[in-house]
Formats: structure tokens, sequence, C-alpha cells
């Protein structure tokens, strides 16, 4: 087969990634803590995302450690697609002061997660890439007969990440890696507030925000066959421009402070033999830096009350290598999550959780191969409540059931290129 030229691969590669940001406007559910989004890689998802900061050939590392471009040789594109489906069942409901009474219905809405990456090896150290995620998203709705939709009837927040990432192999144990890039926030939130009046008349607040933000990482292999890598995500601090109407169809101009969270991720891989891989990781997420959002120029007073602790997620995993070409894969993660039992609230239910994952992969020639993984989230029992104090006050409390599911595909492709500037004697892993 001919080889592609790197000209014709970086037309191919921009084309692709543009595609995937149109297709990210669809993004919503958050299924990791809080409102992240952990659903960036179809071979991660088989293993719960254990060891994903960790360099293992797999380009969507780049996600939680850009050091890992190093480990993807030549030039090679992937698309990543997942899809969520949750079911959080509210019970035991108790409201005062509320007109309707009816059942809320399924509050989690399902979503479909796009993620796209390109790499190119430009020599025989130094690593480009170009990345397309939804890093954090939210969306529930109640229905709007029930008493839940007079403190949030829906809960809306999309963002679009892109990112250009440099790697550099330092030497055969050392590799280095940054990513610059923007991310685009989102929010939509409404509730109905006139509970004594029984009147749908609804309060509604948009706006949105682009930011910068980076990544950055470190990939060491210690010894043949075990990868240790750290790979931190910084945060976004995003000045929301939007929009508040009231129930009297008043509309004013408002402004929010809303930061996305910095994460830090570690990530263990360990080759134990021809066959067996394990893996293991853990990621912190500093949550407790959201606080309490006033929203500046709201005539009703609205603030986003988002107080929550730092989130830790731990998880372990293992690969089979059944033979040159089928990879079975399987992983458990648990979960403690940010959300606190006194902020714990309708537009998220959160609660700790236990992961439980499968998945595989399957080389269908040497350019073309397909990965697929599925996870079970056990989510705790969690009691849900809000309160509205100002006139007509009310208040709603229930007992809330939470599971999901998630199915996630990708497709990797492999280029015949080489680096654009191969030095005589080229460093390649055999690991």
């Amino acid at each position: 087969m001919r080889k592609q030229s790197s000209g014709n691969y970086i037309l191919g590669s921009v084309a692709v990634l543009v595609g995937a940001c149109i297709f990210s406007a669809a993004v919503g559910s958050a299924h990791a803590g809080a409102f992240a989004i952990r659903e960036q890689s179809a071979i991660g998802q088989g293993t719960s995302f254990a060891g994903m900061a960790a360099t293992s050939g797999d380009l969507s590392n780049i996600f939680w450690n850009p050091a890992t471009i190093t480990g993807v040789e030549g030039t090679q594109t992937q698309s990543v697609y997942s899809v969520i489906i949750p079911n959080s069942e509210l019970s035991n409901i108790q409201t005062t002061g509320a007109a309707a009474s009816g059942d809320p219905g399924q509050v989690g809405l399902s979503a479909f997660i796009p993620g796209s990456y390109a790499s190119m090896q430009v020599t025989d150290d130094l690593f480009l890439g170009l990345s397309v995620n939804a890093p954090f998203g939210l969306a529930t709705k109640a229905h709007h007969n029930s008493a839940t939709s007079f403190h949030s009837r829906t809960a809306g927040i999309k963002t679009i990440d892109v990112k250009a990432t440099i790697g550099y192999r330092v030497n055969e144990m050392l590799s280095l890696g940054i990513g610059l890039g923007a991310q685009y926030l989102k929010v939509r939130m409404n509730s109905f507030p006139l509970a004594s009046a029984g009147a749908h008349a609804k309060h509604e607040l948009k706006g949105d925000s682009i930011e910068p933000n980076f990544t950055a990482g470190v990939n060491f292999t210690p010894w043949e066959g075990t990868d240790i890598g750290i790979g931190f995500r910084s945060a976004a601090f995003h000045v929301v421009d939007g929009t508040e109407a009231l129930p009297n169809n008043t509309v004013t101009n408002v402004t929010a402070k809303l930061y996305m969270p910095e994460t830090v991720s570690l990530g263990i891989r360990h080759r134990v033999n021809d066959a067996f891989t394990l893996m293991a990781g853990a990621e912190w997420t500093n949550w407790s830096r959201i606080g309490t959002s006033a929203i500046n120029g709201s005539l009703a007073n609205t603030a986003l009350a988002l107080e929550y602790q730092d989130g830790w997620y731990t998880s372990a995993g293992m690969e089979y290598a059944y033979n040159d070409k089928l990879t079975l894969r399987t992983g458990i993660g648990y979960e403690f999550s940010p959300v606190q039992d006194a902020h714990r609230n309708l537009r998220l239910p959160d609660e700790n959780r236990f992961w439980a994952s499968a998945g595989f992969s399957y080389q269908w020639n040497e350019e073309l191969g397909f990965d697929f993984g599925y996870t079970h989230i056990f989510v705790e029992d969690a009691v849900v409540h809000a309160e509205k104090t100002s006139a007509p006050p009310s208040s709603y409390r229930a007992d809330a059931e939470s599971r999901v599911d998630i199915i996630s595909a990708s497709m990797r492709y492999q280029w015949k290129t080489e680096p654009m500037f191969a030095g005589d004697d080229p460093i390649v892993r055999k690991y």
C-alpha cells in the first residue's frame, strides 16, 4: 500500500476533528463525580479507566496525560463514541408549599458523548497531537407537573474542549508532554418558582463562555514492561455571560463565575508476560474550588450553590492478549462523590459509586482496529432535598435510587507514514 503523505494526513485529521466539534453539541449527562465526563476512551471504558495516565499505545490516553502520545508511533487517528444511559428514580417524596405533587419521572437523560484524536510523529522523539473532547456535562429534566419543577425543571451544562498536544521522548525511560487549548461552556437552567399559584411561569438562566486551559504530564518507564504516568488537567475559569428570564417576562443580562476544576491523574501499567497486563489508577479532582457562584445582575437574587468537596476515583484492571488480533479486558473502580449530603439537590442526586467494566479490542488489519467497552455503575442510595425561602416558600425531599449503563466504541487507524524528520536510528518501543 502506498504511504500517505503527511500533508494529506493533516488535512484529513482536521476534517475529522471539525466534524467531532459539531457532534459534540449533543453532549449530555455526566457520569463521573459531580458533572465530570470520564467517557473519553473505549479501551479505558473496558477497564474502568485503570492506568489511563500511563503510556499504553492508546492515543486516547492523552486526555489524561499528554506525555503518553510518545507511545503512539507514526501517524494515527481515533474516534470514540459513548452512549450513557442513566436511571435515576425518586421515591418517598415529601413536599411543602408546592401546588403540584406528580411523579418527576426519569430525572437523568441519556447522552451521546463523542471524542476524536489525531497524532503525528514529527521526529524519532517529537510528537504532535490534536483532540476534541467533552470533559464536563449535565442533563436532568423533571416532569413539569411534579413538585421538583418548582426547584429544578431542567439543568444543562455542556462543554467542548479542543486541545493541541506536544510530546517529547527524552530517552527510553522518560517522556514529557503538554497540551494547550480552549474550553467552551454552555449553561442553561430553569424552574417554575410560583409554587402557591400553580402557574408554570418559568424562571430561566442561560449563558456561555470560552476560556483557555492546558494539560501537562510525565511518563516514566523504570524497566521494560512497566509504565508510570502522572497527568494534570488545568482548571478553566469561566465568566459566563447570559440572560435571566423571570416569570413576569422580564429579561436581564447577567454574569456568573463558574470554574471547571483541575484534575491530577496517576496511572500504572505492568506487563506480566506477553499475554497479561495489569493496570491501576487514581484520580483527584479539585471540586471544592467551585463553591457558590453569585449571579451578578440577577433580579431574583439567584446563585449557583455548588458546595462540593474534592472528588477521588480509584480503579484496577487487566488485559489479556488472546492472540495477535483480539485483546480482552476488565476492570473495577470506586468513586467518592464530591457532592455532600447537605448540598445534594434535584439537579444532581449524586452519591458514591462502584464501577464494573469489560471490553475488548479487535485488530482488523495492520491499519484498522476497533475497541468496545461496557460499564455498569452501581450508585449508592441518596437523599435529595431543596428549599426555597423566598415567597412563596416551598421545600422538597426524596430518596434517590440511581444506576448507569455506558457503552463505548472506537475506531483507530494507523496511517502509512514515516516520521517527517526521522533519524538514522529511531527509538522504537517493543513492549
